[in-house]
């Protein structure tokens, strides 16, 4: 399904669509800046273009609801409240569209997903993986740990929470408080520190973001149930590193795990 991303700001309205990849398809260009009044909002003049535009564009490229999403920035976010709840109803009733007026970005957000240059990046290089990280901030930035992605179309589960709702399970570090850092396993670097070190299991720590429904869990590993995708992993991991799993991790309180097996063989007495 084609999805339509538009980006609205003080000057310059930008059509994106896409499918197999983001493509711009129009752009628009009109002076908000003009007789912009944050209380009173924007002109006479540069609504009825803002609206006929979006009247035009609607019909052509059949925006919905569900397949749009607008973001809006510049000027826009120096409106009064209630003139930024006019927007909203107005294309909400007229268009059938969300009018999303999207806060500033905090600067470390960027930095920490790009780095220092991040104002030299431009769209076509920046990948889905730090869209999303970037908009995990952002939401992390207004103390939120679960809200809808607006990127991406996540499987439908049975849950009370709304579709595409993502949880994010960041933790902070006992010392420094700072965000801990998940990483990608390596197994080529695991393999050989496992041949080297020869240890006695592979102890797995915060499992609870390969499974959310873990979060806290302690007991017996042979008392839960893991789905297909967690048990080829397992399997995977013990095999490719030839040590079994002791134990799964599964928040950072020390109590709280899963245990497998014994986490340190008795050793021999000769």
């Amino acid at each position: 399904m084609q999805k339509y991303y538009i980006d609205l700001g003080s000057s310059t309205i930008k059509v994106y669509c896409y499918e197999n990849e983001l493509k711009l398809i129009e752009d628009h260009s009109i002076y908000f800046k003009n007789d912009f009044d944050r209380e009173k909002g924007i002109s006479e003049n540069n609504l009825k273009e803002l609206c006929d535009y979006f009247d035009e564009i609607k019909t052509k490229y059949d925006l919905k609801y569900y397949n749009t999403n607008i973001f809006v920035t510049g000027i826009f976010r120096n409106l009064t409240q209630e003139r930024k709840q006019d927007l909203v109803k107005l294309f909400n009733e007229r268009f059938d569209l969300h009018f999303n007026i999207i806060s500033h970005c905090p600067e470390v957000c960027l930095k920490q997903v790009f780095g220092e240059n991040y104002k030299s990046k431009s769209l076509d290089t920046i990948t889905l993986l730090k869209a999303l990280e970037l908009e995990r901030l952002m939401y992390k930035s207004k103390g939120l740990s679960e809200y809808e992605t607006k990127l991406i179309e996540l499987p439908m589960v049975d849950s009370d929470f709304p579709p595409n709702t993502i949880f994010d399970q960041s933790e902070q570090t006992t010392v420094t408080k700072m965000e801990r850092r998940v990483f990608d396993l390596d197994i080529k670097k695991l393999k050989t520190n496992c041949q080297i070190n020869t240890p006695s299991s592979l102890y797995l720590n915060f499992f609870q973001h390969l499974g959310v429904d873990f979060k806290g869990e302690s007991g017996n590993f042979n008392d839960y149930y893991f789905n297909r995708y967690l048990r080829e992993y397992f399997d995977w991991l013990e095999r490719e590193t030839e040590v079994e799993i002791s134990a799964l991790r599964t928040s950072a309180k020390n109590g709280d795990m899963i245990l497998k097996k014994a986490l340190v063989k008795n050793i021999q007495k000769g």
